[in-house]
């Protein structure tokens, strides 16, 4: 359960850095706002190692797992205002920058109706199967993996 565990959360890091990378060096400026926002995001992803050792010692409470989910919708949300705020900067509105990072689809995806009911499914899941929690997570970043935008390995900075 650790290594699982600590598998997923390194997925986890893992997949935020790349579309993290792919948003920034889209990026024409970035403004205080945006690094504050930033700095929020970070911090929620500072939030997993302690949500990651609970889970791993204690697969099968509910109590690890909701803490997981909790990390996890604290760090989508601080990720969709990061994006949200990119795409509003002033520099980005109306421009290909803010049309590329609203195609991603970890922004498409936040912004829909099925972000807040996967999470109240995954919610009631884990009161029934602990281990629901941390396995959905792990299913979504490998697919999260996969759907990286087209031109994400072509962008430079």
């Amino acid at each position: 359960p650790y290594f699982f565990a600590y598998i997923v959360s390194f997925l986890f890091v893992g997949v935020a850095w790349y579309n993290h990378h792919y948003m920034f060096a889209l990026a024409l400026r970035i403004s205080k706002k945006v690094y504050w926002i930033n700095n929020l995001w970070l911090f929620s992803m500072s939030l997993l190692p302690v949500a990651t050792g609970w889970v791993g010692k204690f697969p099968q409470a509910t109590g690890p797992e909701y803490l997981y989910l909790f990390v996890f919708i604290f760090w989508s949300l601080s990720y969709l205002w990061l994006s949200d705020a990119i795409r509003k900067t002033p520099e980005h509105v109306h421009t290909a920058v803010s049309q590329k990072i609203a195609q991603m689809f970890p922004f498409k995806f936040l912004s829909s109706i099925f972000f807040p009911l996967s999470i109240g499914i995954t919610a009631i899941g884990i009161y029934f199967y602990p281990a629901l929690g941390i396995s959905i997570t792990f299913v979504g970043l490998i697919i999260l993996s996969f759907l990286t935008p087209s031109d994400s390995d072509q962008v430079s900075q």
